[in-house]
């Protein structure tokens, strides 16, 4: 994440959503769910995935997108708040 972070910006949300969202100059839309509790990366009969170019399905999964990103946060801060405190010695 944090080479990732350098070159796009990176939030984290603290459910597993198992939901990848992709949207291409907002006339194209590519959703799928990948089950988050599968023991690997292999596929599942819960996986599933929809491409659209219908705008009015795009506008309803950039909504989507956006309502998750402006919740998540910024991948630095949650690397922050996972390292551990550092000792002071007085």
């Amino acid at each position: 994440m944090k080479k990732l972070s350098t070159i796009a910006e990176v939030r984290h949300v603290d459910r597993p959503f198992g939901i990848g969202i992709i949207i291409l100059d907002r006339s194209d839309a590519l959703i799928h769910y990948v089950e988050p509790d599968s023991a690997d990366l292999t596929t599942t009969a819960a996986d599933v995935a929809l491409h659209t170019t219908d705008p009015p399905v795009d506008k309803n999964f950039l909504h989507m997108f956006d309502s998750i990103w402006q919740n998540a946060v910024p991948i630095e801060r949650k690397m922050r708040e996972l390292r551990p405190a550092s000792v002071v010695s007085v």
